[in-house]
């Protein structure tokens, strides 16, 4: 089974895991249970280090808040490639315009996020004017389709005048066009805790403004560089940081996943396996390694075979035996071999290092397995997320009838299931006592709405609300309506509902779905 289906939890999953699942929606190989575009168009495959860019814009690669809860913005955009329209909230619409299951797997699932986000930019390809040839491996030909994903027309034109690009797009963003931002990361990526850079950085040339125009329409950019879709490509997951006393052997998990289009063979000539180099500190474990690059030490070490053939968007745990010099800090690159003499990092494939103490004072620490453990924090378990409609405050006419959402996410092991319900617990009951609740899987999120009625008098009023179970059992957060009555002179500050969702960290201004070309 591969590590995709694998790693959905509760929680954050690990960069590599969101790594794996860009690579796969830039070849279009994610599961069938994902969003696919179509394969027969005119897009076949996108860069992957141009989704990966994207998503970091978007949310930092941010599927789930610090508490645990999906990510939702303040304009209703959810997840890694904040998803906006026909989302619950988005553009005043309480319900939202796609089907219940699809907004519950884009804010629950990063997966289905990420493969929806890829549709999206597809989309955006196909309804703004053809760059160049039109070649979707090329990263300037996607320039229109990056400037809608996040608002078409004068909003991200680069010569709009709001544009005074401060310092680079990194320190500043607000100071540059959206599509300018994520072509910017595509060439100077983020790095992990241990200073591996989350994609390889590629090359990538801006139109001139002038050429754009105040209009835009075709035109063929200054240069092209291309990302074709790899037929070699991998992910390795394992911990950033080892420990050894000189000249010991440790054994290290390491999960490899294959995000390519060619399967690994685990014998014969092709065959597959996981090696590791040991370079100084002062090496660039991140290019085209051999034995005599700089830095290098020992080049293909502890060769591990596969246990099996790894077919595309499939992964395998495997234990290798590292060698720890003498005394200092080293790096443990990971970079899997094919046959007797070629490497993946030589074919284009970003390898992975961990940095390696050697201390003889040392204890080495066990190293956990390298697969993501995350799990449901309780068996039965309600988070409130946000208000979808009428937040906490709102005034409203006298006997005003009104749709109230509220953005539930089920973060317990099992189902929300038949006979599970809302109960009204305190407060005004605005005309709702109980009502049935949706089925909801374990980490899926629930948009729930409800018709109530504002009181017929002037005043503030709260109503609180809380889910049970099959049993009678109150189960996770309460949530509430409050409302302000016209008509009512002061009154108690309006109570909020606890736990609303933070803005993304990173984001000057979260993404809106952009109005569609022509």
């Amino acid at each position: 089974m591969g590590s995709i289906t694998a790693t959905l939890a509760c929680s954050q999953p690990d960069q590599s895991s969101i790594s794996a699942a860009f690579d796969l929606a830039g070849s279009n190989l994610l599961p069938p249970s994902a969003p696919q575009y179509p394969s027969t168009g005119s897009v076949h495959s996108i860069p992957p280090t141009l989704l990966k860019a994207v998503g970091w814009v978007e949310s930092g690669w941010r599927q789930f808040d610090n508490a645990g809860r999906p990510l939702v913005a303040p304009d209703f955009g959810y997840g890694i490639m904040q998803i906006t329209s026909g989302m619950p909230g988005a553009f005043g619409n309480v319900r939202g315009s796609i089907a219940p299951a699809s907004q519950s797997s884009v804010a629950s699932d990063y997966v289905y996020n990420i493969a929806y986000g890829a549709q999206m930019l597809v989309d955006k390809w196909n309804s703004t004017p053809r760059i160049g040839n039109g070649d979707p491996s090329v990263i300037e030909n996607w320039y229109f389709a990056l400037w809608a994903y996040n608002g078409w027309g004068w909003v991200n034109n680069p010569n709009n005048p709001r544009f005074a690009r401060v310092g680079t797009p990194a320190e500043n963003p607000v100071t540059f066009p959206y599509q300018e931002r994520v072509l910017y990361l595509v060439r100077h990526p983020p790095r992990d805790s241990a200073g591996n850079p989350l994609w390889k950085p590629m090359k990538v040339t801006l139109p001139p403004a002038a050429v754009i125009g105040k209009n835009p329409r075709s035109f063929t950019p200054q240069a092209a560089h291309r990302e074709p879709v790899p037929a070699l490509s991998a992910v390795y997951r394992g911990p950033a940081a080892l420990s050894a006393t000189p000249n010991s052997t440790i054994s290290v998990p390491v999960r490899v996943e294959n995000t390519g289009t060619l399967p690994w063979p685990w014998s014969g000539s092709l065959a597959v396996s996981l090696t590791y180099h040991l370079m100084t500190t002062d090496g660039n474990p991140w290019s085209t390694l051999s034995p005599f690059s700089k830095g290098v030490l020992s080049f293909a070490q502890g060769q591990t075979v596969l246990p099996r053939d790894v077919l595309p968007g499939q992964s395998v745990p495997l234990h290798v035996s590292v060698k720890a010099p003498a005394a200092g800090i080293y790096r443990v690159v990971w970079d899997l071999q094919q046959g007797a003499d070629t490497w993946f990092s030589q074919q284009g494939v970003l390898p992975r290092a961990a940095v390696m103490h050697v201390d003889a004072g040392v204890t080495p620490t066990p190293i956990a397995a390298a697969s993501p453990t995350s799990s449901p924090v309780s068996t039965e378990s309600v988070q409130f997320v946000r208000d979808t409609s009428i937040p906490d405050g709102t005034p409203l006419a006298r006997g005003t009838a009104f749709d109230k959402g509220w953005l539930l996410f089920n973060n317990g092991k099992i189902a929300w299931g038949p006979g599970w319900s809302i109960r009204h617990v305190s407060g005004s009951s605005f005309g709702l006592k109980m009502a049935p609740l949706t089925s909801t899987a374990a980490c899926r999120a629930l948009n729930l709405v409800v018709n109530l009625r504002a009181p017929k008098r002037a005043g503030t009023f709260t109503g609180v609300w809380r889910v049970y179970d099959a049993g009678n059992t109150g189960v996770g957060d309460r949530f509430t309506v409050v409302v302000t009555v016209a008509g009512t002179n002061g009154g108690p500050t309006p109570t909020p509902t606890p736990s609303v969702s933070p803005t993304p960290v990173g984001l000057p201004s979260p993404t809106s779905t952009p109005t569609p070309v022509g």
